[in-house]
């Protein structure tokens, strides 16, 4: 081996481990790219319009419908999001979606909170919205059904007490839909 081949050697080497060791300055580059090739992959079998950030997550959406899914690490509500259905104050959403041009949505919360704040804070909300406890279920899961005329609004809860940490981490999946109610 000749003294050049050593040297390209040791070169492609190094060049290796500063990539894999997360130096490489090109890997917001390769990201955006790898997350442009996916939307497009992804757009051509769905026929929806994707957007992929690497950083909190993927929104696809159905331009003929209207129609929205996003999932990540802290999402954000959809445009035409119903103001009937309110936000935890506190806690991350991690999934949110529209259907049938606002009409229906629902969106995944995670909350370090009790499941019964949690269901009190939206008993409140709800209620001062003009709505209606109309059923009640707990079974592992609380859900709680309210109503109005023109919408109905699903409240479900989960909490668990993480063992490491010792603190209350409650799941709420909250919906709605205009068309019943």
């Amino acid at each position: 081996m000749n003294k050049i081949t050593f040297v390209r050697g040791l070169a492609v080497v190094a060049g290796l481990a500063l990539f894999g060791a997360g130096c490489n300055p090109f890997a917001r580059v390769e990201q955006k790219i790898g997350e442009a090739v996916a939307e497009r992959a992804i757009e051509a079998v769905s026929g929806g319009d994707v957007d992929i950030d690497g950083d909190n997550g993927f929104t696809v959406g159905d331009p003929k419908t209207g129609d929205v899914a996003s999932w990540g690490t802290d999402v954000k509500l959809p445009s035409g999001f119903s103001e009937a259905l309110p936000r935890y104050p506190s806690g991350t959403v991690i999934t949110a979606s529209i259907q049938n041009k606002g009409k229906s949505g629902s969106f995944v919360q995670v909350i370090e909170s009790d499941g019964n704040e949690v269901l009190g804070w939206y008993d409140e909300q709800l209620k001062r919205g003009g709505f209606e406890l109309e059923s009640e279920m707990t079974l592992g899961v609380t859900v709680r059904q309210y109503e109005k005329v023109g919408m109905k609004i699903s409240i479900s809860v989960m909490s668990e007490v993480d063992e490491e940490s010792g603190k209350m981490t409650t799941n709420l999946t909250a919906a709605y839909d205009e068309a019943s109610g």
